[in-house]
């Protein structure tokens, strides 16, 4: 069965293979599957890809944020990018309690294992993702976008990821909007 589906992301593809599975596990009829996956439609600011100018692209993931979803963000990032440099402009994953320092030094480490070239961390909390990392750069908030706007370079390959409190969903605009000078 060939399924058309409204995403390109590997980490969402096996969420549909989980999902096929308990259909089928439930005897519902397989051969409906590509009729629902007509009908999907993922909510604004999860994984929307633009491209750039350039060759390069940027993923608007701004809806929110937890570590297996930055994680799986990442990953992406790092499939995507090809041979593209890689930028993450990343938000801290709010409300994760006293795990917090752990979480976003386990994202660090993921940071520097990927080699993402350029981090951008937005936020309070976020700073905690530069640990490991040459060249990062802290800015206080998306309002300050500006400070960071001559770091990206014509074919990068963009993530912006964040909880949804730290307020990112503007910033893939401006990055479109800062990308006209090319």
């Amino acid at each position: 069965m060939k399924l058309e589906l409204p995403f390109t992301q590997r980490h969402l593809a096996g969420n549909l293979v989980a999902a096929l599975t308990a259909y089928d596990a439930l005897g519902l009829p397989l051969e409906r599957a590509r009729e629902g996956a007509r009908g999907i439609s993922l909510s604004p600011w999860r994984g929307e890809v633009q491209e750039l100018p350039g060759g390069g692209l940027v993923v608007n993931d701004a809806y929110n944020a937890n570590p297996v979803s930055m994680r799986a963000a990442l990953l992406d990032l790092a499939e995507r990018a090809g041979g593209r440099r890689r930028v993450a402009i990343l938000g801290q994953m709010a409300e994760l309690g006293a795990e917090s320092d752990r979480y976003h030094a386990e994202i660090a480490a993921l940071l520097a294992e990927l080699g993402v070239e350029v981090v951008v961390a937005v936020g309070d909390g976020a700073g905690r993702y530069l640990a490991g990392v040459e060249g990062g750069v802290a800015i206080p908030d998306a309002t300050a976008f500006g400070r960071i706007a001559d770091v990206l370079l014509p074919g990068d390959a963009v993530l912006v990821k964040g909880s949804r409190a730290v307020g990112l969903e503007g910033i893939p605009a401006l990055i479109q909007k800062h990308s006209r000078t090319w």
